[in-house]
C-alpha cells in the first residue's frame, strides 16, 4: 500500500476506535435516531408543552359560615331584677289590675348612691340630716337606704338615674310576689327574725339596717327588703284631694306584725321628711326579642 493510501486509512481507524470508546456493543456503530416534529403528539408522549388548561371542578363544597345575630340587650340595668306582671284584685274594693313587665332595684336606694346623684349636681342634699337616724355622709352607713328624702327629692332621684317612682299597684304586685298573695315580700306567716324591724328578738331598733342584711326578707326574684327598713315613696295619691302619696313596705321603727303588711294603707304630704322614709325605683322591662341563628347545612 502506498503512502498515500496509508494517509487515507488512519482517519478512518481512528473513527472506529471513537466509536468504540463511546459504549457501543459488539461493535455496531451508531445509528441516528429520526424524531417526529416537535410540534406533532404521539400516542406514548403527551404533548409537552406548558400552556396546556389542567380541569377544576368547580362543583367542589366550599365551607359555609354560620351567621348569627348578636345577643340582645338585658332586660332590665345592672342592679334591678325583672319582675313579670299579671293582673290581682287590688285594695278593699277588689278591683281587677293589670301590671306590665317591671324592672324593680333589687335594693332601696343607698346613702352613696344618692350622694353620687348630688355630686352629679342631679339631686339635692336639702334637710338630709332631718333625724338622729340620717344616713346620708354619715360613716359606716353608706350601705344603708338614704332616709330624709321627700316626695320631691324621691322622685326626682329616680328620674335622674332614668327610672321611676312605682305606682302602689305595681308595688303591691312586687312585694305581694304576683298571683302568691302573700301577706309579706317573704312569705305569710308573721315576721320574727326575718326582717329589719323593732318586733325581732333583738328589740326596739335606733336606726336602720344595712341593705340586703336580711336575705329572708326576699321575695322570689330577690329583691331585698321590701318589708322593713325603710318604707318607700311611690307614686300614687293616697286621697282624692292630692295632697298625700301613698307609701309601702313598713320601717324599723314598727314593732306590730300588721304595720308591715304589703296591703297597709299609709301615705304622707310630699313634703315629709323623717329616719324611717326611702325610696325604691322602677323602669319598664325592655323586649328581648326573637334570637335567630343560621345554622351551617
Amino acid at each position: 500500500m502506498n503512502a498515500m493510501s496509508s494517509m487515507t486509512l488512519r482517519p478512518f481507524a481512528v473513527c472506529l476506535l471513537l466509536v468504540a470508546a463511546c459504549g457501543t456493543q459488539d461493535h455496531e456503530v451508531a445509528r441516528p435516531i429520526a424524531t417526529a416534529p416537535s410540534s406533532t403528539a404521539t400516542a406514548d408522549a403527551p404533548p409537552t408543552s406548558t400552556s396546556t388548561a389542567i380541569a377544576v371542578d368547580s362543583a367542589a363544597p366550599t365551607s359555609t359560615a354560620i351567621v348569627s345575630t348578636p345577643p340582645p340587650p338585658p332586660e332590665c340595668p345592672d342592679g334591678m331584677v325583672k319582675v313579670a306582671g299579671g293582673s290581682f284584685q287590688f285594695g278593699l274594693l277588689k278591683k281587677e289590675v293589670q301590671v306590665g313587665d317591671l324592672c324593680v332595684d333589687k335594693t332601696e336606694v343607698t346613702a352613696t348612691a344618692y350622694e353620687a346623684c348630688v355630686k352629679d349636681g342631679k339631686c339635692t342634699d336639702a334637710f338630709l340630716d332631718c333625724a338622729e337616724a340620717k344616713t346620708f355622709k354619715i360613716a359606716g352607713k353608706e350601705n344603708h337606704p338614704i332616709v330624709c328624702v321627700d316626695y320631691p327629692q324621691a322622685n326626682g332621684y329616680c328620674t335622674a338615674v332614668g327610672k321611676r317612682l312605682p305606682t302602689q299597684e305595681e308595688w303591691e304586685w312586687v312585694a305581694r310576689a304576683g298571683q302568691e298573695a302573700r301577706k309579706y315580700a317573704f312569705g305569710n306567716d308573721a315576721p320574727k327574725d326575718e326582717v329589719c324591724w323593732s318586733g325581732s328578738s333583738t328589740g326596739a331598733r335606733k336606726g336602720t339596717c344595712a341593705v340586703g342584711e336580711f336575705p329572708a326578707s326576699n321575695n322570689p326574684q330577690g329583691i331585698v327588703d321590701l318589708t322593713g327598713n325603710v318604707f318607700e315613696w311611690t307614686s300614687s295619691k293616697a286621697d282624692s284631694a292630692g295632697t298625700m302619696y301613698v307609701t309601702k313596705g313598713g320601717t324599723w321603727r314598727d314593732g306590730v306584725a300588721a304595720q308591715l303588711q304589703i296591703t297597709r294603707p299609709g301615705g304622707f304630704k310630699p313634703s315629709y321628711r323623717c329616719g324611717f322614709g326611702g325610696v325604691r325605683c322602677v323602669a319598664e322591662a325592655k323586649s328581648q326579642g326573637a334570637k335567630v341563628t343560621a345554622a351551617a347545612p
